[in-house]
């Protein structure tokens, strides 16, 4: 958007400033539009379809498991 501006970083303005300038809508409401939108076209979609059949899964025995990241190096007594 700097750029759209006529503008550089070297200039040092900040972003909050060019998206006043532009009128651009923030971020979050882009996201929350793109989720209610894939919500409305869930709640349309057949029930025996593949992502309603996976909405429905019951995933009570999924909890717990392994953590992310690699595994923890054990410490040796010395």
């Amino acid at each position: 958007m700097h750029w759209m501006c006529g503008k550089t970083r070297r200039h040092k303005i900040r972003n909050d400033n060019i998206r006043e300038t532009v009128v651009v809508t923030p971020i979050i409401e882009k996201m929350v539009e793109n989720k209610l939108r894939w919500f409305g076209n869930l709640e349309r979609r057949p029930i025996d379809s593949v992502v309603m059949r996976v909405d429905q899964i019951d995933d009570s025995h999924i909890t717990g498991g392994r953590g992310r990241g690699s595994a923890r190096k054990n410490k040796r007594k010395q």
